[in-house]
């Protein structure tokens, strides 16, 4: 992981899926701010940097993120997305 962390270095970036935190903890280690996009609401924050948005909320306010992000990052999420196993409405298109 040490190999990528110069590619998020005073950056900001987004987390798509986060039912393990994991990505948002590396990503924190240098980057200025990351925005988790998840469908279960997180409700503990632990840190100023860090932000959660729905994926509707952030769809329905894109032109408010859409120039925001340096990084996006996913971990086994995006392959899920519309299966309704996350919480997520059944949708076969994704």
């Amino acid at each position: 992981m040490d190999r990528f962390h110069s590619f998020i270095q005073n950056k900001s970036g987004a987390v798509f899926g986060a039912t393990n935190p994991w990505i948002e903890v590396f990503a924190l280690d240098g980057a200025t701010s990351v925005l988790t996009v998840e469908q279960q609401e997180i409700e503990e924050k632990t840190s100023q940097n860090l932000s959660y948005i729905h994926p509707r909320d952030l769809a329905n306010q894109w032109a408010n993120y859409s120039e925001t992000f340096d990084f996006i990052a996913s971990f086994s999420s995006i392959q899920h997305a519309g299966l309704g196993r996350f919480g997520d409405p059944i949708d076969p298109m994704g």
